[in-house]
């Protein structure tokens, strides 16, 4: 494999991590605060997630 490569399946690995935390985050400071805005950009992130998933 090519050092290209590798590089960019670590960003994306990096970036689906990221995600993952920004949901949670997001999804939790939802709930607590009962803010429906902050629930829907946590979906949004979720979305993040699975569309970073079908490029790998």
């Amino acid at each position: 494999m090519n050092e290209r490569y590798t590089d960019t399946k670590k960003a994306g690995f990096y970036g689906i991590v990221g995600n993952i935390f920004l949901l949670i985050i997001k999804a939790v400071a939802g709930v607590m605060t009962k803010s429906q805005a902050m629930i829907a950009d946590s979906i949004n992130s979720a979305s993040d997630i699975f569309a970073s998933l079908m490029m790998e």
